[in-house]
């Protein structure tokens, strides 16, 4: 299941280079691409095989006799592929060569950060790793990673230069970071023992220079984010656009409170501005959340959430939510603090909600796979070797920070390995708190997943010429509508111009819209559950139709209808 000796009777082979001339070829001279991921997809069923490219821009794929379109999936919105899937046709030949040319769409840095630590324990020292990249096409100069450190943790040593610049705020000094490069260092931090087991302590990261280079299609160039602090017994959530253009719209936010959503609004923001939200804390935790602009660059959901304030402690609710802003230039590691752990296991953040572990369509998971050296000697080569789920988007994975130095590979259907050769890991017994490692990626289930769907994954762990170790299955529950809804909420349909008409409100089955006087001649309508996440996209046309409630939970949705590309009206759909 985790290493294949599966020999196919094809292979397609070729180099990733630099279009540096922009003629959209692939020259000799130009520079190869290491780290980029190559798909090739079966034209007869479908089946997807990849590769990654290394230093010298070189990939191989192993294919059966068949025809397959082939594309190259680039690392950040400021590439593109100057060939769109072009079609190789291995039916008459053992082999074949395809050299792609990447397409600098816009020539600036891209600096992504993350952030991770392998466990938290109460009076140790403990060792986070923070490692960037610039996934762009130009260098970034005087790179510097901000890291905020919640109170419980005590700062010991940071492995690079860096100042304080708060009562809980360092600048780490990361210089020159070339296009393509990464880089890492280790920040130990000592458990304040007194801390409660089960609390979440959060630490928040950033990296500069942090502008948003992309010109994408249809993006107003709103860049919304989210912060949450604690007065008394009251959570303040501020909402801000930190882009240079003013939203286009309204957008819907929702707050919950542990499993339970209690309060919708909206807002819609000029460039610069903000507005502030309080919501009484009542339980353990609160949490706001939207979605980031329409068009930007980098979709997904913010959010930004509190726990403790008022109630105090009551239960493992931070990390059973995405907590990620969907920018590469910010991180934020949540961690419980724990007593005791599996040494070789998995896990995920977010959790999910319930012991289904319910998450929404397309968030985006980041695994850690863990491993401790509990032989009788040191090892000297630990290789990791994961097969994710067909379900899982590779288009969108993303190395993450680790204990120690690493290369990966991609291969196959979706084979994930990850070796640290000369990791020279002692044993427990000689040395425990070294004897530990770790590796984390990010990724997203695809886009067409269905609903109800549930995700599945566990790595195995080869220490030398050891057996394999297997980490236990982590698992999620793909699904909308899976909160309660307080019954105070009031929603009501939001007519635009007194033109739009949706009844009844709520509905059981059928929802019947009118426009009146807008009749659409390229009409669709995109509906939108409560976090944001689009469940329903139709074509229609007049300016009265019918929207068929299929198997959309209970709830309340956002209904967007278009004309061509034009957003016409907004409103409100309740199934009951």
């Amino acid at each position: 299941e985790f290493f294949s000796t599966e020999f196919k009777s094809r292979w397609l082979y070729g180099k990733i280079l630099r279009d540096n001339n922009d003629n959209c070829l692939p020259d000799v001279g130009e520079s190869p691409l290491n780290q980029w991921i190559v798909r090739a997809t079966h034209q007869t069923d479908g089946q997807k095989q990849y590769a990654r490219s290394f230093n010298d821009g070189r990939y191989e794929l192993n294919l059966d006799s068949a025809v397959y379109s082939v594309e190259l999936l680039p690392p950040a919105p400021t590439w593109d592929d100057c060939d769109a899937a072009p079609v190789v046709d291995l039916t008459q030949n053992t082999a074949d060569s395809l050299n792609f040319s990447a397409e600098v769409f816009e020539n600036c840095p891209l600096l992504n950060i993350e952030i991770s630590v392998p466990f938290l324990r109460r009076c140790y020292p403990n060792n986070y790793q923070i490692r960037w990249c610039n996934l762009g096409s130009a260098a970034a100069d005087s790179a510097v990673v901000t890291l905020n450190l919640p109170t419980g943790l005590i700062l010991q040593s940071v492995g690079l230069p860096y100042v304080w610049t708060g009562s809980h705020q360092i600048q780490v000094f990361v210089g020159t970071v070339a296009a393509g490069d990464c880089g890492q260092f280790t920040m130990q931090v000592l458990v304040d023992c007194n801390a409660e087991l089960g609390s979440t302590l959060c630490v928040n990261g950033a990296i500069s220079p942090d502008s948003l280079c992309v010109n994408a299609p249809n993006w107003s160039g709103a860049d919304l984010h989210a912060d949450a602090r604690c007065d008394m017994d009251s959570v303040f959530f501020k909402i801000e656009n930190r882009g240079g253009g003013g939203m286009i719209q309204n957008l819907e936010y929702v707050i919950i409170e542990d499993e339970v959503i209690m309060r919708t609004g909206s807002f819609q923001l000029p460039a610069g501005d903000s507005v502030i939200v309080s919501f009484p804390a009542t339980s353990g935790y609160q949490r706001i959340q939207f979605p980031q602009e329409p068009g930007h660059p980098y979709p997904g959901l913010v959010s930004a959430g509190m726990e403790g304030c008022g109630a105090g402690f009551t239960g493992w609710f931070f990390t059973n939510y995405p907590f990620e802003d969907p920018s590469p230039f910010s991180e934020q590691e949540c961690s419980a603090v724990i007593s005791s752990f599996d040494p070789n296991d998995k896990a995920a953040t977010p959790q999910g909600v319930g012991d289904a572990h319910y998450i929404w369509p397309e968030t985006r998971l980041k695994y850690k796979i863990r491993f401790q050296n509990t032989g009788t000697d040191t090892a000297f080569t630990v290789v990791l070797r994961d097969t994710l789920s067909t379900w899982l988007d590779v288009s969108t994975f993303q190395t993450g920070a680790a204990s120690h130095t690493y290369t990966w590979d991609i291969s196959g259907q979706g084979v994930l390995t990850v070796r640290f050769d000369n990791i020279l890991l002692p044993d427990s017994t000689t040395n425990e708190p070294a004897s530990h490692g770790f590796v984390s990626f990010s990724i997203r289930p695809s886009a067409d997943m269905p609903l109800g769907l549930v995700l599945e994954n566990r790595a195995g762990i080869y220490f030398d010429f050891n057996d394999v170790v297997l980490t236990n299955t982590v698992f999620h529950t793909v699904d909308t509508g899976f909160l309660a809804v307080n019954p105070s909420i009031s929603i009501k349909d939001i007519k635009e111009e007194n033109t739009l008409v949706i009844y009844p409100v709520p509905a059981r089955e059928t929802v019947y819209i009118s426009l009146k006087d807008k009749p659409l001649k390229q009409g669709s309508i995109r509906l939108f559950n409560a976090p944001g996440q689009l469940v329903r996209q139709q074509k229609i046309t007049g300016a009265d139709f019918e929207l068929s409630r299929g198997n959309l939970p209970s709830g309340w949705y956002l209904l967007e209808i278009r004309d061509g590309d034009v957003v016409v009206s907004r409103g409100k759909v309740v199934f009951k």
